[in-house]
């Protein structure tokens, strides 16, 4: 199996985390659900033994309202006055909110401390109100020897005209049974509510806790993995940092050697240009070598500024006048191109060094004359902003294209033929070791305007 390379052995680890706090987290949230369902469970468990608990006690009310018309009974008929009062003395208790005896729809007897009506229910069919528990029973009046002689049915007949004291007589005060009874009762569930609402507020509680606690798990865990993983980033990230500067110290070494022997190369073409008895073609060969050594030397010059940026010696610098004396290399950048320089007057005194200054502006005027071609115009100058100094050179050229602008200073980047890619990569570094910036200004055929941008100000001349 082949080593994996440093970058994959990162992303493997990566890859490995992302999948193993995914789970972490997923299992967290499992856990808290898991967690709320069982607090859930126990508190509808609570809710329903609490329930349970006052149905037995209505249903012991019932039996015992019960218990007492049937002993109010006489021989199947009832005394309406004495329901009322056994109403009203079973009733006087804080629980019982309502109490009602009826038969056929009629009311016989009735106790409520209601604002309205006794609720209607049917008989086991509990009504569970926020007023209260509302329970109902059906049942019959006892049959018995009732005060007359013989025997009462309870059938609801009528005492006759004259009526004595023989079968079916009817004592006074007493109301014949027209069938079965409906016995209502309403219980107070204020205390039932309270601790319902208690065990309420419990579940809440602990649900809310539980998902606090997971929530607080699961976020220390994902910044536990990501601090981890940016860790692991940040050391590949150094080892690869390491590295690179090895590769740059290696590259800067070698094409420190090489200028050595260019420059040998580039003595004796001189020599062999200067001699006497030279040919007109040896003459013309060495002047191509000269030439194509001073590009190379060039060229390692720009890679030397990239790979080892040289700590910038600051000093005033007069730009009007360093302009002045930069104009007749700037215009050797021109011959043959029929483009022009104009320098424009800045009235700026800045901060930096004059030597890698004048690097940056030769290569932005190379890069500026090469996008003109014939009968262009390259333009410095400079402007004061925001307490700071720019300078820029602009160009009448055919512009950059928008997709290609994020990408100019990139080091070998170029789509001017023969470019090397690098003399804004030169310009950005040395700007970047002034404190300054790069920005490019450009449109595809309006031209292209490179300015250095902030620059200490040393000084404001004025006319």
């Amino acid at each position: 199996m082949p080593a994996l390379s440093e970058g994959e052995r990162t992303e493997a680890i990566m890859h490995t985390t992302a999948k193993l706090m995914g789970l972490l987290i997923l299992g967290a949230v499992c856990v808290a659900v898991a967690a709320i369902g069982l607090l859930y469970y126990n508190y509808q468990s609570e809710a329903a033994s609490h329930r349970r608990v006052m149905l037995e006690r209505g249903e012991a009310v019932l039996d015992a309202f019960t218990g007492g018309v049937r002993a109010q009974g006489r021989m199947g008929i009832q005394r309406a006055d004495r329901l009322q009062t056994m109403l009203e003395e079973m009733a006087d208790s804080p629980s019982i909110r309502a109490a009602r005896i009826a038969a056929e729809g009629e009311s016989f007897a009735e106790v409520s401390s209601l604002d309205g009506p006794i609720p209607e229910t049917r008989p086991g069919a509990p009504l569970w109100r926020e007023d209260g528990l509302v329970l109902a029973r059906e049942t019959r009046a006892g049959v018995g020897m009732g005060p007359g002689r013989g025997l009462g049915r309870g059938m609801g007949q009528e005492p006759g005209p004259g009526a004595g004291r023989g079968p079916g007589a009817v004592e006074e005060g007493f109301s014949p049974a027209p069938g079965p009874f409906i016995l209502t009762v309403v219980l107070d569930t204020v205390d039932l509510e309270m601790e319902l609402a208690r065990h309420r507020r419990q579940f809440l509680f602990a649900s809310g806790l539980v998902g606090l606690v997971s929530a607080m798990g699961a976020a220390a865990l994902y910044f536990w993995l990501r601090r981890r993983e940016m860790v692991l980033a940040l050391l590949a990230a150094r080892e690869r940092a390491a590295h690179h500067e090895q590769l740059a110290q290696l590259g800067a070494g070698l094409a420190h050697e090489t200028k050595n022997p260019l420059g040998a190369v580039r003595g004796f073409a001189q020599t062999i240009a200067s001699a006497e008895d030279a040919s007109p073609e040896a003459r013309t060969a060495a002047g191509h070598i000269i030439d194509e050594a001073d590009r190379t030397v060039g060229h390692i010059n720009a890679f030397l500024t990239l790979a080892r940026p040289l700590e910038p010696e600051l000093a005033p610098v007069d730009v009007d006048a360093f302009y002045a004396e930069l104009q007749p290399i700037l215009e050797t950048e021109t011959t043959g191109t029929g483009a022009v320089i104009v320098l424009e007057p800045t009235g700026l005194t800045i901060d930096a060094d004059a030597q890698l200054l004048r690097r940056a502006l030769l290569n932005l005027v190379s890069n500026a004359v090469r996008a003109c071609g014939a009968g262009g115009t390259v333009t410095l100058g400079g402007h004061g902003e925001h307490g700071g100094a720019a300078l820029w050179v602009a160009d009448t050229g055919s512009g950059i294209a928008p997709e290609d602008l994020p990408r100019v200073t990139e080091p070998y980047f170029s789509r001017a033929p023969g470019g090397t890619g690098l003399g804004l990569a030169v310009a950005d570094r040395i700007a970047r070791n002034h404190g300054a910036r790069l920005v490019v200004d450009s449109a595809p055929g309006q031209g292209t305007r490179v300015s250095l941008v902030g620059f200490r100000v040393v000084e404001q001349q004025h006319a």
